[in-house]
């Protein structure tokens, strides 16, 4: 946390697992790489007025590969598993008497630099949430396979999503092409 972070209640109103997808071909090989991705390709953000909370309605994609080609364009992984995921996060709304705090007033609109603080922090927890559903659903479908247990790693949620923001500027301003991995597979 540093001193301009916006510390408010956040809600995770809902998470629908929308697609997944889960292979153990094989038993994971003693010579395994490891490659997991998260996206975050879509985040809408409202206001509703009669609950009086801003909303972020996010789709987070999970990916995660074992084997010798772990992450490869053109890999045949030993396991392999993904998710997509619907979450809906919100945190109550701020009214234009809570513009921002003194420390972070400066020459910029006050108002769009909250409304982006706030948009920022929900779009983190509802990583943050499709991370551990994923996890959790990992664990439990590993458990019913003949394969030995996975799990996923751990994330830092603050650096994936800072990542994220700088992916999504390179494509807006520079065309960059975006992580090869990115999605679900198709099987």
């Amino acid at each position: 946390m540093n001193d301009t972070d916006i510390a408010l209640a956040i809600r995770i109103d809902d998470i629908s697992l929308l697609e997944a997808v889960f292979q153990a071909q094989k038993p994971v090989s003693k010579d395994a790489k490891v490659a997991m991705l998260i996206n975050n390709p879509e985040n809408a953000f409202s206001v509703d007025d009669e609950a009086h909370r801003l909303v972020l309605r996010s789709v987070v994609t999970v990916r995660y590969e074992l084997g010798a080609n772990a992450g490869a364009e053109s890999s045949d992984p030993d396991s392999l598993f993904g998710m997509t995921l619907g979450v809906v996060a919100s945190a109550s709304a701020m009214g234009d008497a809570a513009v921002a705090a003194r420390h972070m007033a400066g020459n910029d609109d006050a108002i769009a630099r909250r409304d982006n603080k706030m948009a920022h922090v929900l779009r983190l927890e509802a990583i943050k949430a499709g991370h551990s559903f994923a996890s959790a659903k990992l664990a439990e479908l590993s458990a019913l396979s003949p394969s030995p247990k996975v799990l996923l790693p751990a994330i830092d949620a603050d650096e994936l999503l800072r990542d994220l923001e700088k992916q999504e500027i390179d494509l807006q301003v520079h065309g960059a092409q975006p992580n090869k991995m990115s999605g679900l597979p198709k099987i």
